[in-house]
């Protein structure tokens, strides 16, 4: 054997370095050649002329092999055609990767339970020799997986592609947290409630890595992280799985000479799972790429495989391609198992989850269409095993759904789509019941919610507010048509609508002004009004009776805000300098004590309070000077004579009196709203027993008999 050790390492020597091989073959001939040439003379005869003329051949052969040949072979695209799949070579050659090691697919017989064991020992040397290795496979139970189950299934009978999923999986999560074991900057899961307050922002976009893959937390910090996502691997106490579904134990010698782990091992390797059906298979070692369309009705590893470089076109696109679903995959050390049975042979879904306040929290379309299908739905946590738990759904826009949000944000650096999915809480069934009267909070009011409330509302709706966002307080008429819209569904459901707004051009609206220092309260208020009187207007041509709109208006501050609509109350309290819309709301039930309180307010206020049927602005003017000022006050018609009573009216008269700018009421005009370009001047005050007809009118229409201020007629100008 020593005697052909020599040509053995030549043989090696040429595969590595063909080019400088064939460089010196050529320079030794060219020598050799051009020697023998002289040696014979250049005379005529067959020798001297072929040992020249092969010299001159072998330069024109080392000019091809140093200038034309690079260029050449860069500009073809060399493809190789196999028939089919190996896995056992393509795990051979592993080892001879230098840089990465890229697999797609939907599942893999490389890690299957033949070629896993010696396919996962590879990868794991190369992961800490520096390779990045990148691994996408179909997520399991999806739609895409159905689909391709439905595809597959008929040629291939008994074939289980989410159990070949989850097999797979569940070797490559014990070789991920081998790598992330050894890694000496391994953390857990982050808990987002131990972050600073200032971090909750909507501008804030945290990533980064997560050292804790599929694996619970070390006991020392059980306490501290809570729940924990488990690892895909079956817990002590549960027997094994046997045959071809069984997942072998990943061999774990090491040579004794191997240096230590450098930090980056867990780095370099990582599992993603795809949702979305993938044009070809692929499997890549540094530059070459063998790769396969994926064909409908045929497992991808019988079809025949082609191998391309990197390099060429076709390969930039299959890496561009790979590239993008490698994006939108969602990482396995990131999603976490959650069961619909306790059955052993029950498949678990892996779901997006987050830590908040030392708790899971799961979010998933599956979940959603679970709890769709069945309201009552179970889960279990966990691939076996686990308790049973029924599902509490997060209000969306909540405190704590922004705080999930958040965290969402930070694990898997993208928000959620507002149409969903929800966050859950997975509650044990032994803690009793999800509580259906929980107070939830949110940082303000959740405007969108309420609006979807109230179109479905079939009973009763209250509303109180100083001013109200929700009915384009701010002149937006995107809102105000989105709350009239709501408005009209609930009042063609049978709800009847309260509505207590706080009266404009009062006192208590001016001191409410001044709090929150926005001198165009009385705007906000006016548009409110605006907008529910065209409301008011639309209910006969929608069939509704008026009398389901009821506003009125009220003139002292009150302590809260409430919108209850049917059996939800949301309620917040007044603070000082900020309108209420921008502070803190609680939702809780109708007959909570919440709930009972804020309705109590209400009906407090409501019984005080104006109709806004009986109000009218009112534009006066004490100085022929000074602009006038507007009010909106009780005025009611009888026999054609409109009749006012406010103390505001009272109030600037007086003013006017003292400053000596008029010696009674008939000397100040008036202009009346319902009366287009007409000016009036105020009576004196009324007797009662004189005008009992107007106090009775004044009683039907504002539920008192004593207006409790002096009542005046608006007479026509310039009648005595």
């Amino acid at each position: 054997m020593g005697t052909f050790g020599w040509m053995l390492r030549l043989a090696r020597w040429y595969t590595r370095k063909p080019k400088l091989v064939g460089f010196s073959a050529l320079a030794v001939l060219i020598v050799g050649l051009a020697v023998a040439s002289v040696l014979t003379g250049f005379t005529h005869g067959f020798w001297p002329n072929l040992l020249l003329n092969a010299a001159g051949d072998m330069l024109g052969g080392m000019v091809i092999l140093l200038m034309i040949e690079p260029i050449v072979s860069r500009a073809a695209v060399q493809i190789r055609q196999h028939p089919h799949l190996d896995f056992r070579l393509f795990a051979q050659r592993i080892p001879a990767a230098e840089r990465e090691i890229l697999v797609l697919d939907t599942y893999s017989g490389l890690f299957d339970a033949v070629n896993g064991p010696r396919a996962a020992e590879r990868l794991r040397d190369a992961a800490r020799r520096g390779v990045k290795i990148k691994i996408l496979l179909m997520s399991p139970a999806t739609d895409a997986s159905r689909l391709r189950q439905l595809q597959l299934g008929t040629a291939n009978p008994g074939l289980q592609i989410d159990a070949l999923l989850h097999d797979n999986i569940a070797l490559l999560s014990r070789l991920e947290n081998e790598l992330r074991a050894r890694d000496d900057g391994a953390e857990g899961e982050t808990d987002y409630s131990s972050l600073p307050p200032t971090r909750w922002s909507e501008d804030v976009t945290l990533t980064g890595q997560y050292g804790m893959a599929l694996g619970a937390a070390p006991a020392g910090e059980e306490d501290s992280l809570g729940e924990h996502v488990p690892i895909l691997t079956l817990p002590s106490g549960v027997p094994a799985m046997t045959g071809r579904q069984a997942n072998p134990p990943i061999p774990t010698q090491r040579d004794p000479a191997r240096p230590g782990s450098t930090g980056l091992e867990a780095a370099n390797f990582e599992v993603r799972l795809y949702a979305a059906a993938a044009p070809f298979t692929l499997y890549a070692r540094d530059e070459t790429l063998l790769f396969a369309l994926l064909p409908a009705y045929q497992q991808a590893h019988d079809a025949p495989q082609l191998e391309i470089s990197r390099g060429s076109q076709t390969g930039s696109q299959i890496i561009e391609t790979f590239n993008e679903l490698w994006r939108e995959a969602r990482p396995v050390s990131r999603l976490a198992p959650v069961r619909l049975s306790d059955d052993a042979d029950a498949r678990p879904m892996l779901v997006r989850n987050v830590i908040v306040n030392a708790t899971s929290y799961y979010v998933s379309n599956r979940i959603d269409a679970a709890l769709e299908a069945r309201p009552d739905q179970h889960f279990w946590p966990g691939l076996s095993g686990g308790e049973e738990c029924e599902a509490e759904i997060v209000p969306p826009g909540s405190a704590l759904g922004d705080q999930l949000d958040f965290a969402y944000r930070g694990k898997y650096g993208r928000r959620l789509p507002p149409s969903g999915p929800r966050f859950v809480l997975l509650r044990p069934v032994r803690h009793g019941a999800v509580p259906k009267d929980r107070t939830v909070e949110f940082d303000r009011l959740p405007l969108a919610q309420i609006l979807g409330w109230l179109a479905e509302a079939r009973r009763s709706v209250r509303i109180l507010d100083t001013s109200s966002i929700l009915i384009g307080q701010d002149g937006d008429e995107a809102e105000a048509q989105a709350f009239v819209a709501a408005a009209l569904n609930a009042l063609g459901n049978g709800a009847t609508v309260r509505v207590l707004l706080l009266a404009p051009t009062t006192s208590a609206a001016l001191e409410r002004a001044q709090e929150i220092r926005d001198p165009r309260f009385d705007l906000m208020v006016e548009r409110n009004i605006e907008r529910l009187r065209f409301l008011g207007a639309q209910l006969p041509g929608h069939g509704i009776e008026p009398e389901r709109l009821q506003v009125r208006l009220y003139d002292q501050l009150p302590v809260i805000s409430v919108h209850q609509i049917d059996d939800r109350v949301m309620a917040g309290f007044l603070p000082y300098r900020r309108r209420t819309s921008l502070t803190s709301q609680y939702e809780s039930q109708r007959h909570s004590d919440l709930g009972e309180y804020a309705v109590d307010q209400f009906q407090r206020l409501w019984d005080r309070a104006r109709p806004l049927s009986g109000l009218r602005y009112l534009t006066l003017w004490t100085s022929p000077t000074l602009p006038g000022t507007k009010l909106l006050i009780r005025a009611w018609r009888v026999n054609r004579v409109w009749y006012v009573a406010s103390e505001r009216v009272e109030d600037l008269v007086a003013q006017a009196r003292r400053a000596g700018g008029i010696g009674s009421g008939t000397q100040l005009r008036a202009a009346i709203e319902e009366v287009v370009q007409a000016v009036f001047r105020l009576s004196d005050p009324l007797d009662e027993t004189a005008h009992r007809e107007v106090w009775d009118e004044f009683a039907r229409i504002y539920s008192s008999s004593d207006p409790g201020v002096a009542v005046r007629a608006l007479l026509p100008d310039g009648i005595g």
